[in-house]
């Protein structure tokens, strides 16, 4: 575990120097959920690269505005789409959980201990949640308790689906019991949790689609006015305080996107 944390992490000065900022921290905990096996330093210097590579494309176009546009763009386009990779992933662990805890019953009732049981069903889980059941087994063969191997499952993975199961296992660990009905129980609340979950996304749906279509449709009718009148767009980023019209537009589109979303945005 060492040995990959090091060859993941790096030594070098500078990935140390960045790791002790909340930039660093943050970089690596979502790396670290999307399961990317690059350091912060690298993908830090990804979205340099990517933002300058937006910059020189807009700086084609000989306007400063678009210039700062692409270049801001595209320097956070890696850290979505690292978001947007981890968080799947998370959704995609969660909804497993389900699946693994049949599995771990069924060997359970079969006479495997907890620890049997989870090499006897890693081979049969789909991804992520397979990787997952791995590197907690291989945490083990190098001598880690199965609570501690856990619980970095755990907070590798940040599901609550996945917390009940790990806290059900927690407690037969520390004063025994027959745990696989404890992990049926479990098993079922899951899935009724997931059920009420996809209603929620049906019947939010329109409103959450609603919320993209708003923040949008400004920035895409803005576009294609300064495409066939640039001079028109222009006249609202002439110095004095005409600036303050676009500055307040921008920050309304994006107040009411955040007010739809946490408004549709329901917790299970």
């Amino acid at each position: 575990m060492e040995e990959k944390e090091e060859r993941i992490w790096g030594p070098e000065p500078l990935q140390l120097l960045l790791m002790r900022t909340a930039l660093g921290k943050n970089l690596a905990k979502w790396l670290s959920l999307a399961n990317w096996s690059i350091t912060p330093t690298e993908f830090l210097l990804l979205m340099i690269l990517s933002g300058l590579l937006g910059a020189a494309v807009g700086l084609l176009q000989r306007s400063p505005l678009i210039l700062v546009a692409l270049g801001v763009t595209a320097f956070f386009m890696p850290y979505l789409y690292m978001r947007h990779s981890a968080q799947k992933r998370r959704q995609a662990a969660g909804v497993q959980v389900a699946e693994l805890l049949q599995f771990l019953v069924g060997a359970l009732r079969a006479g495997f201990g907890i620890n049997h049981a989870l090499e006897s069903i890693a081979p049969q889980l789909p991804s992520p949640i397979k990787e997952e059941i791995e590197l907690v087994l291989r945490s083990m063969r190098l001598g880690l308790a199965l609570p501690e191997a856990l619980d970095r499952m755990a907070k590798r993975v940040q599901s609550d689906e996945l917390d009940m199961m790990v806290v059900a296992i927690h407690v037969q660990y520390d004063v025994g019991g027959n745990l696989a009905p404890i992990l049926e129980n479990i098993s079922h609340t899951i899935r009724d949790r997931l059920r009420l979950k996809r209603e929620i996304n049906i019947l939010t749906a329109q409103q959450r689609m609603s919320g993209y279509i708003l923040a949008v449709l400004p920035v895409a009718l803005a576009a294609i006015m300064y495409a066939l009148n640039p001079d028109y767009i222009m006249r609202l980023f002439a110095p004095g305080w005409v600036r303050i019209l676009p500055i307040t537009a921008v920050l309304m589109i994006f107040m009411g996107f955040m007010v739809i979303r946490k408004i549709v945005q329901i917790h299970v």
